[in-house]
């Protein structure tokens, strides 16, 4: 590939964040129980405390179906709960329409939560504090699709024409319970001026040093 197609290919991957977030677009919910094929066919079964969606195994594919009314760039959100496996990071590709649009939809990483536990009043041998341990919290989260490798620090965004689409998450680590899956213009953060403007509207004012 010539130096110009590598540059005209990172300039289009770099406008999707970004085109997709600001054009008016509709949104598209799919709620993850309606899931249309699966490999394996038979899904592990739901936990009882979850209701709806499904559970997405470490090892396979789930696909849902769904139709666009209307052609546009849109962010990817999935809402989701990081339910008991290994204890290392949920890694997913995601495919539309069977294909990977792009590279940075490989791999892509779902984070799961921690906590502290602390232990006061506990010290080893020469007095030191013990370093607290941790343990995994299964709890739900909505991300919008992320570079994993942190070159694009916006949502990354897939092209759609009008008409029935597919997406795929295919399983590369880690199960994943899967509530919902959006297609929706990403939030833009404000510009500095419409920052400051919204916290001097409210009252606030900067900070200054004291003497």
């Amino acid at each position: 590939m010539s130096r110009c197609r590598k540059f005209g290919l990172m300039i289009l991957i770099l406008i999707i964040p970004y085109v997709a977030a600001e054009t008016q677009i509709p949104e598209f919910y799919i709620p993850g129980e309606n899931y249309s094929s699966s490999q394996p066919q038979i899904l592990p079964d739901v936990p009882s405390h979850l209701k709806g969606g499904v559970v997405s195994p470490e090892e396979g594919s789930v696909t849902w179906e769904f139709s666009v009314t209307q052609n546009g760039l849109y962010n990817i959100e999935i809402g989701y709960v990081n339910i008991p496996g290994r204890g290392t990071s949920i890694e997913r590709t995601i495919l539309i329409n069977g294909k990977l649009p792009y590279r940075e939809l490989s791999y892509v990483r779902f984070p799961r939560l921690w906590e502290n536990i602390f232990q006061f009043g506990m010290f080893d041998e020469n007095g030191n504090s013990i370093r607290p341990s941790y343990r995994e919290v299964e709890e739900f989260r909505s991300v919008f699709i992320r570079d994993s490798a942190g070159y694009f620090t916006e949502p990354l965004g897939v092209y759609l024409e009008t008409g029935k689409h597919t997406i795929t998450l295919l399983s590369e680590r880690e199960p994943m319970f899967i509530q919902y899956i959006r297609f929706i213009a990403a939030p833009s953060p404000p510009v500095y001026y419409e920052y400051i403007s919204t916290h001097l509207t409210n009252g606030l004012t900067p900070a200054r040093h004291s003497r």
